[in-house]
């Protein structure tokens, strides 16, 4: 599985991109709040969550 910024990275935009490894600067304390947010763009790119 990929990581979230290895992810974020081939987003299929820069917003999108930008977004998330913003995200991830500002929560790679918070690993609940990471994976929360992992969910919600897998669920919006495929229908599809992690947990």
């Amino acid at each position: 599985m990929l990581g979230f910024r290895a992810l974020a990275r081939q987003a299929p935009n820069a917003d999108v991109r930008d977004t998330m490894l913003l995200l991830a600067h500002y929560a790679h304390h918070n690993h609940r709040y990471l994976m929360r947010q992992l969910d919600r763009y897998c669920l919006l790119l495929n229908g599809t969550t992690v947990l």
